[in-house]
């Protein structure tokens, strides 16, 4: 790759990192062409990105953004960072569903906000509801008493409706 090109590619993963404040680091090596894909597209459905980096234009990005979260020792092997904004649950939970037919990847880190998790922490991300999941049991808890309202009032309806009936049936009878 020539120099503008690696200039070029630092670039835009210091822009992306900047627009994103979730980052995970994972060892993709053993992975296929088709797997990869695979991955990347399932990222994609969750509002993430995959990018194959090398560790030294990551090592630069990082610096560039002014983090220092990701520890000298995580630039060993082969590398890829999934980019992702205010949501560190979904990769987890794309990750851990992929690992249940693969051996890749291998998660290294995870970075929320510049504080540097281990590889371990992404079984508790993926066993968290998601950002979405959250939304829905809001949304569901503010509808519930609403519900019940409407419930209560229709049944006061019906009540109320019961008795004029009952009432019309009543003077029907009396004439």
């Amino acid at each position: 790759m020539f120099r503008k090109q690696k200039e070029t590619v630092l670039e835009n993963l210091v822009e992306e990192i900047r627009g994103n404040n979730v980052l995970y680091l994972v060892d993709y090596q053993g992975l296929n062409v088709e797997k990869m894909t695979e991955l990347r597209r399932k990222l994609r459905e969750n509002d993430a990105k995959m990018r194959v980096v090398k560790n030294t234009i990551l090592k630069l990005a990082q610096q560039n953004v002014g983090r220092s979260a990701i520890t000298e020792d995580l630039f060993k092997g082969s590398s890829a960072v999934i980019l992702t904004k205010d949501d560190p649950v979904s990769p987890a939970k794309v990750i851990k569903e992929f690992l249940e037919d693969n051996e890749k990847p291998q998660i290294k880190a995870i970075v929320i906000d510049d504080v540097l998790y281990g590889a371990e922490k992404y079984k508790e991300f993926a066993s968290l509801p998601g950002v979405q999941e959250l939304r829905a049991k809001i949304v569901g808890a503010l509808n519930s008493p609403i519900a019940g309202l409407v419930f209560v009032l229709s049944g006061l309806l019906r009540g109320f409706v019961s008795q004029l009936d009952q009432l019309a049936k009543r003077d029907e009878q009396a004439s």
